[in-house]
């Protein structure tokens, strides 16, 4: 209804004549066109029915229900007109609500329904006719609460009574998991808790905060209830999930009498919660007097300690509460105890400035001088602070008194904590003037330093404390005092603008240009921050206006980058150089730039300036930019300054000037997408194609970054768009490398060459292929793209697409006519990719356009080669399915089983096997599959051969393999894992590489001496022969062996004793790495040569004699790492390295 129609009036008039109950007015307006559902404009929004509902009126209800009126229509809060009349209890009302068809189970906004809301009010005969006419007696509201809980909760016995003779259950959980006795006991409704008790209520139910009916009894004082609960059996020491007993609750609350009758019913008095706390720790907490004392006399430990160490006695000096604390100490209560950080009573009193405490704790014997991080327990250790009460009375409170009363009871007035800070530090520090004056009176150290070196001084002048200043000064504190960093006082009250300290500190004679660590001076620092007027008072003063800081930079360097004009302004008056270079060759104008402020710039330039800078070394602010940036660039690239950038084009700047990488202005503002700044180079006349260090345009870069709006602009200016950078990538392959769209669809229309190759032979097409850019892929091909056009190394689209597996592109390019058989330049096919990489979709569907599934490589590789090389097992089993030779040999011979058995694939070998693969078949070196898995010493792939027959001699030949003990060296043999003892016979001229590698039960090794002419027997121990052996103890090498490789003995950690053969020339780069036990005999005379790192790390090698060796080098870190090393012998012939 339209509040604002003519008869709101009359919608006004109804309300107020529903309320009366004037039927005749009521019946008046209706007819004269009264809305009788109209909203009245109260906070409930309320309609006539809600209101004679309210009121009771039922003949108006008949009236209004007669003449339209919605029967459930919610106001505001979502009551319906039921729920008013129940609300109020108007019987009548609601039967004829119910006969007229309201819904019994409409829920409010809280989902309240009107049987709630009866119990809610204890509408007893509104009840009874509502569960008559079936109302839910279970229905939970949006917090879960049933109608028995809210008539227990406001204490209705009848309609309790009610209820539970209805069915209503006794123990349903809220929300919250409150059972009716709960919210009885919350409330103290005696007679309805008993009434429950009597009906089988869960006396111990807990709510989700482990909380009983008895604990909430307790928390709230209760006594009757609680009487009543332990009577009827509650559990008195239930605790809650903060391990809260009844008892600790009520000791909490104070509840004296509740206390003495849960004691008198034998509650644990010593119980503790969640963080270790006792009932007496919570009652002399709140400073319960009365219970601290029943407690005691009831026999509670009185020095209980918590999680954290506190005592009771403790708390109480926390607290301030003076009789429990003289009551636990007449109790016996520990005055010295310490807490979970060290402290103790005494310190906390004298942190919260309780006075009196103080006093009493002294009296009787409180230990002054403890400390809360002595070191001698855990406990102590745990301590962060060191602190004493007498530090603690200074720092935080400023307690005069109690600190007069500690140095009369002989405190240490210079004790520190662990930064290093004394009580006269933290007074300083807090201001305390009064506090400051007594301790140096008392003979505080008036320069006692921090753990940063501050002093008393320092930290009064960081803090503004101009009195406290003055008082040290006059006190002779040292004015020039620096810390760890440098700093003096006078630096720290420039830093933080205290003028009036600052003045005061110049006139006892500060050092006015003092240095920091980093060279800073105390008027660098008044203008970093920009505190004009102390810059002022410096300069007057004769600060050093262009001293540098380590980094070069000048004050003036530092107000341009902040900003501060009229600081700059003052720099300059006073001729500070503008043109001065910092480290990195930045001058106060770039320093402008870098930080956008344009008034600043604008000034600079006014008064004269460098604007040419370019790191070219002809002027101070071309040696200034250490990236070779003018302030032109900087402008260009990092921020976006418009307005700068035309001031310094106004004002000259070279608009084509290259920095260190050949990048133009331009190139930057491209680079970061500030269009504006382009458009106005290019107005200006920058160069539009001017190339960088790496022959990248402008236009290069905006289409990298994506920016659309400049590449477009660009190009309507005439730039190439077929330039190539030194890779030879145009802007169109880059644009199709990042996959921006709009932009290959702007370069194509443009005329941008759609083959062009870069330096490697790819095209746009390949790159997005590559990529995976469907869209762009699509578009090149529309527009005429080469599809199958190959690069350096013979690759298409084709072949990239299948490699990177985008089956969508692939589908694509096969469906515009790509040869699907296409080979690179090793005769491999799109198939040979995608079966080496995995890509079972690609393969699929390469194989559904007629790729051939035994093409093979130059090599003779086949797609099954690839596949079960890498492990492919559904790739392998498709391509068998398909017809692929399971037998097919590459050119040396292997076939696929000999690829799958080098990986050690074993399903893969399992399914080859079941598919008829030949596992005798043997490669052109000599070698069949089963050999091959033998020599990798795979036994998983060896016992499935066996167990498929696929070996001859079967166990016979893997048992003679285990067993044998005799090595005749052959390429690619390997040595079993299991041997033990090794003999190698005179006929081995080569120890191969990593023959014997990983023996982990190798011991010894036995070489059988030569009696053959010249050239026979072992001349070479091989690259990584017997390395990681750890069981390897002692080996004697024959005479005939020349060079040892490297790795041959690394990690050989078990070795201790290698006997050298003479004849031996060489031992190579880390032959005997990391043989942490090895103790070398004495060098031969013949070796010439010893590599680096060969003995690296050989942490047992005590001395090493050559003195008789012909060495003429011995290369770099040959014995790193040896640390017990003591003697070397060198012979005068040898070379040595750093």
């Amino acid at each position: 209804m339209n509040e604002n129609a003519p008869n709101s009036m009359m919608n006004g008039r109804l309300h107020e004549a529903v309320r009366k109950g004037n039927l005749s007015l009521v019946r008046a307006l209706l007819n004269e066109g009264a809305d009788a559902n109209n909203k009245a404009k109260d906070r409930y929004r309320t309609t006539p029915l809600h209101q004679a509902c309210y009121f009771g009126h039922l003949e108006v209800v008949k009236l209004l229900l007669e003449k339209g009126a919605d029967i459930h229509y919610k106001c505001q809060d979502g009551n319906t007109p039921l729920h008013v009349a129940c609300c109020i209890g108007h019987l009548e009302v609601v039967n004829l609500l119910l006969e007229k068809g309201a819904d019994i189970h409409y829920k409010s906004q809280y989902g309240d329904t009107p049987l709630h809301q009866a119990c809610y009010f204890g509408r007893l005969e509104v009840v009874k006719l509502l569960l008559e006419k079936g109302a839910d007696i279970h229905y939970k509201i949006q917090y879960g609460d049933t109608p028995l809980h809210q008539a227990c909760y406001f204490g209705h016995l009848e309609v309790v009574k009610l209820l539970l003779k209805k069915g209503a259950s006794i123990n349903a959980k809220d929300h919250c998991g409150k059972t009716p006795l709960y919210k009885a006991c919350d409330e103290g409704r005696f007679e309805v808790v008993k009434l429950l008790l009597e009906k089988g209520a869960d006396i111990n139910a807990k709510n989700e905060y482990g909380d009983t009916p008895l604990y909430k009894a307790c928390n709230k004082g209760h006594f009757e209830i609680v009487k009543l609960l332990l009577a009827k059996g509650a559990d008195i020491d239930a605790k809650d999930h903060r391990g809260k007993t009844p008892l600790y609750k009520t000791c909490d609350e104070g509840h004296l009498e509740t206390v003495k009758l849960l004691l008198e019913k034998g509650a644990d008095i010593d119980a503790k919660g969640q963080y270790g706390d006792t009932p007496l720790y919570k009652a002399w907490d709140k400073g319960h007097f009365e219970i601290v004392k029943l407690l005691l006399e009831k026999g509670a430990d009185i020095n209980a300690k918590n999680e954290y160490g506190d005592t009771p006695l403790y708390k109480a000096c926390d607290k301030g509460h003076l009789e429990i604390v003289k009551l636990l100490l007449e109790k016996g209560a520990d005055i010295d105890d310490k807490g979970q950080y060290g402290d103790t009573p005494l310190y906390n009193a004298c942190d919260e400035g309780h006075f009196e405490i103080v006093k009493l704790l002294l009296e009787k014997g409180a230990d002054i001088h403890a400390k809360n991080f002595d070191g001698n327990t855990p406990l102590h250790n745990a301590c962060w602070r060191v602190c004493t009460p007498l530090y603690n009375a200074c720092w935080k409170k400023g307690h005069f008194e109690i600190v007069q009363l500690l140095l009369e009871k002989g405190a240490d007035i210079n004790a520190k904590d662990h930064r290093g800070k004394t009580p006269l530090y933290m007074a300083c520090d807090k201001g305390h003037l009064e506090l400051v004056e007594l301790l140096l009176e008392k003979g505080a150290d008036i320069d006692a330093k921090g753990q940063y070196g501050d002093t008393p001084l320092y930290k009064a002048c960081d803090d503004g404390r101009f009195e406290i200043v003055k008082m040290l000064l006059e006190k002779s504190a040292d004015i020039n005092a620096k810390n760890e960093y440098g700093d003096t006082p006078l630096y720290k009250a420039c830093d933080k603008d205290h003028l009036e300290i600052v003045k005061l500190l110049l006139e006892k004679g500060a050092a006015i240009d003092a240095k920091s660590q980093y060279g800073d001076t105390p008027l660098y620092k008044a203008c970093d921050k920009g505190h004009l007027e102390i810059v002022k008072l410096l300069l007057e003063k004769g600060a050093d206006i262009d001293a540098k800081n380590e980094y070069g930079d000048t004050k003036l360097h530092q107000a341009c980058y902040f900003g501060h004009l009229e600081v700059i302004k003052l720099l300059l008056e006073k001729d500070a150089d503008i043109n001065a270079k910092g480290q990195h060759g930045d001058t106060p104008l770039y320093k402008a730039c870098s930080k956008g402020r344009f008034e600043v710039v604008k000034l600079l330039l006014e008064k004269g300036a460098d604007i040419h800078a370019n790191f070219d070394g002809n002027t101070a602010l071309h040696s200034a930019c250490w990236r070779g940036r003018t302030p032109l660039h900087n402008e260009c690239w990092k921020k976006g300054h418009l307005e700068i950038v035309e001031l310094l084009l106004e004002n000259g700047a070279d608009i084509n000037a290259k920095d260190h990488c050949g990048k133009t202005p331009l190139y930057k503002a491209c680079d970061k997408g500030h269009l504006e700044i382009v458009k106005l180079l290019l107005d200006k006349g920058a160069d539009i194609d001017a190339k960088g260090q790496f022959g990248d345009t402008p236009l290069h870069k905006a289409w990298d970054k994506g920016h659309f709006k400049i590449v477009k602009l660009l190009l309507e200016k005439g730039a190439d768009i077929n330039a190539k950078n030194e890779y030879g990538d145009t802007p169109l392959y880059k644009a199709c490398d990042k996959g921006h769209l709009e932009i290959v669809k702007l370069l194509l229309e443009k005329g941008a060459d759609i083959n062009a190759k870069n330096e490697y032979g790819d095209t746009p097409l390949y790159k997005a292929c590559d990529e995976g850019h469907f869209e762009i892929v699509k578009l090149l091909l529309e527009k005429g793209a080469d599809i199958n056009a190959k690069n350096e190394n013979g690759d298409t689209p084709l072949y990239k697409a299948c490699n990177k597996g985008h089956l969508e592109i692939v589908e694509l390019l096969l469906e515009k006519g790509a040869d699907v058989n296409a080979t690179d330049a090793e005769g491999k096919t799109s198939l040979h990719v995608a079966c080496r990489e995995g890509h079972l979709k690609v393969v699929k569907f390469l194989v559904k356009k007629g790729a051939d599934v035994n093409s093979k490589e130059k090599g003779g590789e086949t797609p099954m080669h690839w596949a079960c090389g890498k492990g492919h097992l559904k790739v392998v089993n498709f391509l068998v399915e398909k017809g692929a030779d399971v037998n097919s040999k590459k050119n040396g011979g292997e076939t696929p089983i000999h690829w799958a058995c080098g990986k050690g694939h074993l399903k893969v070998v399992k399914f080859l096997v079941d598919m008829g693969a030949d596992a005798h078949a043997k490669a052109t070196i000599g070698m069949t599959p089963f050999e091959m898995i033998c020599c990798n010493d795979d036994l998983d792939l060896v016992m499935l051969l066996v167990q498929r027959s696929c070996c001859d001699g079967h166990l016979e030949v893997i048992k003679k393999l285990l067993e044998r003990q005799s090595f005749r060296g052959k390429e690619d043999d390997r040595i079993p894992m299991e041997v033990e003892r090794l003999t190698i016979d005179p006929s081995v001229q080569d120890l191969s590489g990593e023959c014997c590698k990983k023996l982990l039960k190798l011991t010894h090794v036995t070489f059988i001496e030569s009696s053959e002419a010249e050239g026979g027997g072992l001349k070479t121990i091989g690259r990584d022969a017997f390395r990681s052996c750890p069981a390897l103890e002692t080996i004697t090498l024959p005479c005939t062996v020349q060079v040892i490789q490297g790795y041959a003995f690394g990690f050989c950690s078990a070795l201790m004793e290698v006997h050298f053969p003479e004849g031996l020339k060489r031992i190579e780069r880390r032959a005997f790495f990391t043989c942490s036990a090895l103790q070398t005999d004495k060098i031969p005379s013949s070796l010439e040569m010893i590599k680096s790192y060969t003995f690296h790390s050989c942490s047992a090698l005590t001395e090493v004699d050559m003195s008789t060796a012909l060495l003429t080098r011995i290369s770099s870190y040959a014995f790193h790492s040896c640390s017990p090393l003591e003697s070397i012998k060198f012979p005068n012939t040898v070379e040595m390295e750093a």
